[in-house]
């Protein structure tokens, strides 16, 4: 079935259906990018890009909650981002909201130590998908950063819920990173400072891009 989650009466119905097949595992998948340098973006974009892919996960969960405590096993699982736990310039919005996701999915594994749901946070690098405009191809390719088909996402999601992991970052680079900005930040500043300005230039080529799709 088809739901605009963003909206509220989107939320309620998909929860109605999943409750009625009598789901015990969600996957919390639905997610907008949002590359752009944020006084560029107007709060439209930026209220879009928080509310489908950290508010509507938080209030779906929420929903199937009650359903999914009463079967004997339930998994919730989160897709997040690997920007996640490394904010990366470009993507303020982006990163704020994936990383709310990432610490909901940490405080209700916490809540309900104590019942059958599991959590599952699962956060991917880049994924090769038309979730990603020109802009953000580009940018990847300049920068080198590697990018998986969503079959090989589907794979680590699977492999997470079967061996009982709580949290899984995709890609060896991507995981040393996560470790390395939550101990030491300001080497990951340093890191990144000298590919702004490859961003910024990238980044200005998605405004010109949406300038002229609104012309045209």
């Amino acid at each position: 079935m088809a739901a605009d989650l963003p909206a509220a009466e989107g939320v309620d119905r998909l929860a109605a259906a999943a409750r009625q097949f009598g789901a015990n595992v969600l996957i919390n998948n639905a997610g907008i990018g949002g590359f752009g340098l944020l006084e560029e973006q107007g709060w439209g974009e930026v209220e879009r890009i928080l509310t489908t892919n950290l508010a509507v996960p938080v209030r779906l969960t929420q929903a199937l909650l009650p359903s999914l405590r009463a079967q004997p096993a339930a998994v919730v699982v989160n897709i997040g981002s690997a920007f996640g736990s490394i904010p990366f310039a470009g993507f303020a919005a982006y990163s704020a909201a994936k990383a709310g996701l990432r610490a909901f999915s940490q405080g209700l594994r916490r809540e309900l130590a104590d019942t059958g749901v599991r959590i599952v946070h699962v956060a991917p690098r880049a994924i090769d998908t038309a979730l990603n405009s020109r802009a953000v191809r580009q940018l990847n390719a300049e920068l080198g950063n590697a990018s998986d088909t969503p079959e090989a996402v589907a794979g680590v999601v699977i492999a997470a819920i079967e061996d009982e992991c709580a949290e899984r970052v995709v890609g060896q680079p991507e995981r040393l990173f996560a470790w390395l900005n939550g101990c030491a930040p300001a080497l990951v500043d340093r890191g990144l400072r000298g590919k702004l300005s490859t961003i910024k230039r990238h980044a200005g080529d998605r405004t010109i891009a949406a300038a002229g799709l609104s012309q045209s």
